[in-house]
């Protein structure tokens, strides 16, 4: 018996799980959200997304977006940036709004009046417009905003002796 417990104190694998967002991301439940103050078109602004290891963010239950909604607030009072790329589009569809890249058909959505409206029938992308209650709006894809990534929280290895 302590044989056996010499032997596995010469490996001591400690593994804590535990949940964390990189430094200037907040932390909801299992996603970690990064609002980016850099203004990008939105496949350009994807592309920024993948290099943090995260996604445009998928707005998925009403709970998810009041919890975005409050950090935007707090977020345009500070920097006075108003509209936010997320990664809601109808380009590979026109009028079938998906999560890109998932391909996923939103079981939640929070459109302002009338939208999404197609307007000069080249708004093909997303943003979320604080200035209108927090709702989403389509715009043109190739029109500079802010964006916000989001990305599942990841168990964090811990300490690893041996």
């Amino acid at each position: 018996m302590l044989l056996n417990a010499a032997i596995l104190g010469v490996l001591l694998v400690f593994v804590e799980a535990q949940s964390s967002c990189p430094e200037g991301w907040v932390s909801n439940i299992e996603a970690c959200y990064h609002i980016s103050r850099d203004t990008e078109e939105w496949v350009t602004a994807e592309e920024m997304c993948k290099l943090y290891g995260a996604t445009l963010v998928q707005i998925e239950t009403l709970e998810e977006d009041k919890f975005l909604s409050e950090h935007l607030r707090n977020y345009s009072q500070v920097y006075n940036d108003h509209e936010f790329w997320i990664g809601l589009s109808d380009w590979a569809l026109e009028g079938n709004f998906i999560w890109v890249p998932e391909g996923l058909t939103p079981l939640y959505t929070n459109w302002g009046p009338g939208e999404p409206d197609n307007d000069h029938k080249d708004q093909h992308c997303t943003i979320i417009y604080t200035q209108e209650h927090y709702q989403w709006y389509d715009r043109t894809c190739n029109q500079q905003y802010s964006y916000i990534c989001e990305k599942t929280t990841s168990a964090n290895p811990g300490i690893i002796i041996g």
